[in-house]
């Protein structure tokens, strides 16, 4: 079984590419056959500046650019052909319905399906595992039935089919991961056995950036009768593909991962099965015939399709797709790829970093996580961002993996074609400051935010654990970033009796949540208050305003003070507190559990 990197070095040995390392040490972005720097250029959006400094983008494992082709498709629809799909006589609906079905016959050569007709637009890789779930799956899995993931799966590929277990009685198993966060092969035997109706596994992990062998594991499931899923999202936009060869039931992709708008996807599925699974939403477009007491459905994709689609997306992903061809995907996973190898290994170079996936050297996708001893993924981001830099950092909805690993959350760097190798080395050269003038703390470029009573507090939580009976239980969370904490207070009519927390977050988040319970425990009602008033005044200030000494009565929550200069973080220093004023009033009205979410306005 060839892996898709050795697939795709032989077809760009065909085009005389040579190999990844080839490509970026011999000046890549210049060969006269692809000019990288004309090609960056199409992406309007590159050309700015963030915080003074020009924008290096690495975060299109979450979202791609969009080249200003893509940009003309949409605009070219709304202003030339804006109308309803299907069924109009009129025009504009029949050049916007050519436009739309001939997105669909794109996207069909592009992933080789055996006709357009196996391609149902969705609005992305979720919708689409989430409309197999519930038509196949409520179709085909019973009890006793089980369903096989692997232990890398995002949140998307992993939810559904929770709760698809739920209702049917079916069962999970999980693939395990091993030391070098590769897909324990050894095991698919053992776990891929005739009970096993469906096996649905990414392509390349979205936090690791391992590629799994999709052909093998398809293959291995047609052993024992399986239907099989892959989730493309990773890897639809960054390399060849072809459903024949892989041998899939079914693949889901996203638009917005490959150049498109957001809101727009793809499910590819063998006719014969999407011919057989009954429609997911009821609504128009998706009927032959409609009575008042029975309706008849069309075939496949339209079957799957209610409503008024996407129409502006579908058309712009067909110019996404028509894009990417023009460069070649042989050429774009290489490049991928290359740039991701060279930055675990200058990554590597960082004392206290750790690199999360395949060694150096091993298959990898465009993607690297990491994390640093003396720094949360969060602060790692924020640091980034104030010299231009857009990573991501957080569990990147993978907490099963994350905590399997023993982590909390990673910061990750993701590439595209209209990366450089100059974008890594400031990246590196930022981290790599940042490391060297923190000792302990990471600190110098962010200031105050981590003098030594931040990283005591953040490291050695005070009243960090559970109150029992009789105490007001909130649960707070900040969806942004996936700080989340649970606060656990005991009251009386006259003060805070006793004061708790538990939970997990960033440097600010649980530093903020420490100090507050030491300055809260035993305070009267009154006083407590007016200090939760004016640590949000002092935190939340506009970052323009002097930051001074903070209110004298605050102590060493002045030291927070300086995240008005970093407003994302002004969420993480108020989860604490606002949950405590959610505490207070569900104290008064007799409630002793609560949530709160940061993404609520503001006090």
């Amino acid at each position: 079984m060839r892996l898709p990197r050795e697939q795709t070095q032989e077809a760009l040995e065909k085009e005389g590419l040579g190999s990844a390392t080839d490509l970026l040490e011999s000046n890549f972005m210049n060969q006269p056959h692809l000019s990288w720097e004309r090609i960056r250029a199409d992406f309007p959006i590159l050309d700015q500046q963030v915080h003074g400094q020009p924008l290096v983008y690495f975060d299109n494992a979450a979202t791609s650019q969009k080249p200003r082709a893509v940009l003309d498709a949409l605009r070219h629809y709304y202003e030339h052909d804006n109308s309803n799909v299907h069924r109009g006589m009129h025009a504009l609906s029949m050049r916007a319905t050519d436009a739309y079905e001939a997105a669909r016959v794109k996207l069909a050569r592009y992933l080789n399906a055996a006709s357009a007709e196996e391609i149902v637009f969705t609005r992305g890789a979720t919708e689409s595992i989430n409309l197999v779930a519930q038509t196949w799956g409520i179709q085909n899995l019973r009890a006793g039935d089980v369903i096989l993931l692997t232990e890398m799966e995002h949140h998307s590929n992993l939810v559904p089919w929770q709760l698809l277990a739920e209702r049917t009685g079916a069962t999970l198993r999980f693939l395990p991961i091993n030391a070098r966060h590769e897909l324990a092969l050894e095991r698919l035997e053992e776990l891929l056995t005739p009970e096993v109706k469906l096996f649905s596994f990414v392509h390349i992990s979205n936090s690791l950036g391992t590629i799994n062998p999709a052909a093998e594991l398809c293959a291995a499931a047609r052993k024992v009768g399986a239907t099989t899923l892959v989730d493309a999202a990773q890897s639809a936009g960054h390399m060849p593909l072809d459903v024949q060869e892989l041998g899939c039931d079914f693949l889901v992709l996203s638009g917005h991962k490959m150049c498109g708008p957001t809101g727009i996807g793809a499910l590819y599925g063998k006719k014969a099965l999407l011919d057989a699974m009954p429609p997911w939403q009821g609504g128009g477009e998706m009927i032959l015939q409609v009575s008042y007491q029975k309706s008849t459905w069309k075939p496949a994709p339209y079957r799957f399709e209610a409503g008024t689609p996407n129409i502006a997306g579908a058309i712009a992903l067909g110019a996404a797709v028509d894009y990417i061809e023009s460069i070649g995907r042989a050429a774009i996973f290489e490049h991928d790829c290359a740039l991701a190898q060279y930055a675990q290994k200058r990554l590597g170079e960082i004392p206290g970093l750790r690199v999360l996936g395949p060694p150096l050297g091993g298959a990898r996708g465009g993607l690297v996580s990491f994390v640093m001893d003396q720094a949360h993924a969060h602060d790692v981001v924020t640091l980034a961002d104030q010299a231009g830099i857009a990573l991501r950092g957080g569990h990147h909805c993978t907490q099963p993996l994350m905590q399997k690993l023993g982590l909390e959350s990673s910061a990750r760097a993701s590439f595209y074609f209209y990366n450089t190798k100059a974008e890594v080395d400031r990246l590196i050269d930022v981290l790599a400051k940042g490391q060297s003038h923190a000792s302990a703390t990471f600190s110098l470029p962010l200031g105050e935010l981590y003098e030594a009573v931040v990283t005591d507090h953040a490291t050695r939580p005070r009243n960090f654990g559970e109150l029992g009976e009789g105490a007001v239980h909130v649960h707070g969370d900040n969806p942004s970033c996936g700080d989340t904490i649970d606060l656990h207070v005991q009251l009386t009519p006259e003060k805070v009796e006793n004061i708790k927390f538990t939970g997990h977050g960033c440097t600010i988040c649980m530093t903020s949540a420490s100090l507050m319970t030491l300055k809260l425990k035993g305070k009267p009602l009154p006083e407590a208050k007016r200090l939760a008033r004016l640590f949000h005044d002092h935190v939340a200030a506009s970052p323009d305003a002097e930051t001074g000494p903070g209110p004298r009565e605050l102590g060493d929550l002045n030291v927070l003070g300086g995240v008005r200069q970093f407003p994302q973080r002004v969420k993480c220093a108020m989860l604490a507190w606002r949950a405590f004023e959610q505490a207070l009033e569900e104290a008064d009205a007799g409630v002793t559990e609560g949530a709160i979410s940061t993404e609520e306005p503001q006090a």
